[in-house]
C-alpha cells in the first residue's frame, strides 16, 4: 500500500489487507532495488494487527535475488536478522 523512508536505509512499510477479507494482513511481498553491497537495511511493517506470530519464534522471512539466483543458484532463502514483531 506505501512506503515511506524515516532514516538513511530505514523504510515503514504499510500493507494492504490480504485478499478477500477487510483486515486481515498474513501474507506480503515487497520489491526493492538499488540495495548498496555491505549495507544494512531495516523494514518496519507497521500496520500487522496480530498479537504473536511465528517471528517470535524465530522464523525470518524469504527472500529472493535474482543476482544471487543467477550467480550462486540460490533463489528463495530465509534471511533477516533482529527481526521483532
Amino acid at each position: 500500500r506505501g512506503v515511506c523512508r524515516v532514516g538513511g536505509t530505514e523504510y515503514d512499510l504499510l500493507l494492504s489487507a490480504d485478499t478477500n477479507t477487510q483486515r486481515h494482513m498474513m501474507w506480503f511481498f515487497f520489491q526493492v532495488q538499488g540495495l548498496e553491497k555491505n549495507e544494512t537495511y531495516r523494514f518496519n511493517i507497521v500496520n500487522l494487527r496480530k498479537r504473536s506470530s511465528l517471528y517470535n519464534e524465530g522464523l525470518r522471512p524469504l527472500l529472493y535475488s535474482q543476482k544471487r539466483a543467477k550467480h550462486e543458484g540460490i533463489g528463495w532463502a530465509r534471511e533477516g536478522h533482529e527481526i521483532v514483531y
